[in-house]
């Protein structure tokens, strides 16, 4: 067997989707490269995700060493990433549908205030009253040849801007909503991990001050032997004299 043969490339994904109780394998958390004769180690089992617990970070190094126990023959090489990030799905209830028609109106209102307030501030009717002045030479409170079609111009703008209606979309580009959450979980994932390190620079910032404490007190009692020593010295060398004279 050649060293070709025995190679594995390893390349963590950046997060996953769980299940409580899921047993997770090597292919799941991963992408892998290696040889048809080890191929099984893509079934290996890695890690099985808690029942009480939302967010889980695995390390490369703890899934290197099941697959080295696993076949100790494979020489590894990590690439990418260094952790993967679970996200256990815990089953929630499905929303009310009272709750989801006060969501909606709470949205559809404020929205519209939203269109309203900026038409007033930018002072849209006047335009639309010069538009039409400029086109047909006279004046009018109502341009609603204008209106009406600006109207639904609105509307038709926010889907094609959100590429939405209802639940179907137009093509498969994201939507600036899913271009956002997809930006904020990679945040919040990034934000995990650094509360993780830091957490754990924490307790080893408490672990070296122990050991501090810990060197101190040794040395304070080896003082102490030192000064006890050249005290029962000093006491026999005085003893000594006494016998003497």
């Amino acid at each position: 067997m050649t060293q070709s043969d025995r190679q594995l490339y390893l390349r963590l994904k950046n997060k996953l989707d769980v299940q409580p109780g899921q047993s997770l394998c090597l292919e799941d958390v991963a992408q892998v490269l290696v040889a048809d004769a080890h191929r099984d180690v893509l079934r290996l089992e890695i890690y099985t995700v808690p029942r009480d617990e939302h967010l889980v970070v695995l390390d490369v190094m703890d899934i290197m060493q099941k697959v080295v126990r696993h076949n100790p023959q494979l020489q590894i090489e990590a690439l990418g990433n260094e952790e993967i990030i679970l996200e256990v799905k815990q089953k929630g209830r499905s929303p009310s549908r009272i709750a989801l028609f006060l969501v909606w109106m709470v949205l559809f209102v404020g929205s519209g205030l939203a269109i309203m307030n900026f038409h007033s501030d930018v002072n849209m009717l006047e335009v639309h009253q010069r538009i039409h002045y400029l086109i047909t030479g006279e004046t009018t409170e109502r341009p609603l040849w204008i209106q009406i079609p600006y109207s639904f111009g609105i509307g038709l703008g926010m889907v094609l801007f959100f590429n939405h209606v209802f639940r179907r979309r137009f093509n498969e580009e994201p939507t600036p909503l899913e271009v956002e959450m997809n930006l904020y979980q990679e945040k919040k994932e990034r934000a995990f991990v650094c509360l993780l390190i830091s957490y754990f620079l924490k307790i080893l910032n408490i672990c070296i001050s122990l050991m501090d404490i810990v060197i101190n007190v040794l040395q304070f009692i080896n003082k102490i032997k030192r000064i006890i020593g050249n005290m029962k010295s000093l006491l026999h060398l005085e003893h000594l004299h006494v016998l003497f004279l």
